[in-house]
This record gives structure tokens, C-alpha cells and sequence, in this order.
């Protein structure tokens, strides 16, 4: 592993044990793409560092870049499950909406939303992804643009990319909500 990144590497000075980490994952669950995908960062690090950019600058913006994606990545081909039982990701609150992950790739997201009653999610855009909400029990006011309206158990309603999306629960009942969204935002 020393050979792969240099002592005077970007990635060797800063994030060390981040990459030896991630590197030790991969060899050791056979995702050699991971250790592969670390060593093409730490070229792409190095080459912007030869053109002549700050180092420590082009550096921070690069692994932060991809840092996010490696633990993403890790997470998807490692322990995700292609089954899952919703009633056992339910959880509620009584401070705030609760959000559970059921399933992460690169393209989207399936998540569990849990309001108690007079809980909501904050109005709010996404460029680029469109979001699904189901209703799975109970019911939920959702906005999506200008418009809002009572979504009912087994309704669903859209929210295109660019269009300001929140959900209140107005009722005096539990609202469970399952959530697609594509692509996914945080990749």
C-alpha cells in the first residue's frame, strides 16, 4: 500500500488514515474497484499539483470531491440489502420529522419519512432530481410550485426538479411517508 501513495502525496499528508481505511475495506471485502478508484484520485491529486496549482487547496477540493462518493460507493456494494421490511425502519420523533434510509445507489434514493402530528419538512428545492413521495399511512398537505393538497394513504404525488416541495402533517394521526428521489443529490 506505501507504494500507492507516496510519502509525499497530498493524500499520504492529509487523509492517511481515510484512505488506508478505505483501501483495507476494499482488499478485504474484494472491492478492488474502491482501491482502484483511491489510486486514480491520488493521480488525478498529483497531476494537478505538477500543473502548478496550490497543492493543499487543489488537493482538499479534489478528495473532498470524491470522498463522498467512495463512502457512497462502499456503502451501496457492501451492505445494502435488495430486501427490506418498511415497518421495521419506522421510527418517530417528537422533536422533529424522521428520515430512515432504505435503499442508496448512485441514481437515487428510497427513504422512510415519519412525521408525528404538527411535524414538517421545510419547503425546499433540488436542481437536477425529482422526488416521489408515497403515503403509506395517514395523510400529509404537501406542496409542490403553488399548489398544495391533501395526499390520502396509497396516493402519491410528484415533485419535479426545480419546484419548491414540502410536506406538513396537518392531521391528528401518525403520517409515514416512502420518498424516491432521482438522481440522487447526495453523490
Amino acid at each position: 500500500m506505501l507504494e500507492l501513495f507516496p510519502k509525499n502525496s497530498y493524500l499520504s499528508q492529509a487523509n492517511w488514515s481515510n484512505i488506508a481505511h478505505f483501501y483495507r475495506i476494499g482488499q478485504r471485502t474484494g472491492l478492488r474497484g474502491i482501491a482502484s478508484r483511491i489510486f486514480e484520485i491520488q493521480k488525478e491529486l498529483d497531476a494537478k499539483v505538477s500543473e502548478g496549482m496550490p497543492e493543499k487547496a487543489s488537493g482538499r477540493t479534489i478528495w473532498r470531491n470524491h470522498e463522498k462518493s467512495l463512502l457512497i460507493y462502499f456503502s451501496i456494494r457492501s451492505t445494502m440489502s435488495h430486501f427490506k421490511n418498511i415497518q421495521s425502519q419506522v421510527r418517530f420523533s417528537a422533536e422533529k420529522m424522521q428520515k430512515s434510509n432504505l435503499f442508496e445507489t448512485g441514481n437515487f434514493f428510497c427513504d422512510i419519512y415519519c412525521l408525528e402530528p404538527g411535524q414538517i419538512q421545510k419547503p425546499h428545492t433540488h436542481e437536477g432530481a425529482d422526488k416521489v413521495y408515497f403515503v403509506l399511512e395517514g395523510q400529509a398537505k404537501i406542496q409542490v410550485g403553488e399548489e398544495e393538497k391533501v395526499v390520502k394513504q396509497n396516493e402519491i404525488c410528484l415533485a419535479e426538479s426545480g419546484l419548491v416541495h414540502g410536506v406538513k402533517n396537518t392531521s391528528n394521526q401518525r403520517l409515514t411517508l416512502l420518498v424516491f428521489m432521482a438522481p440522487n443529490p447526495n453523490v
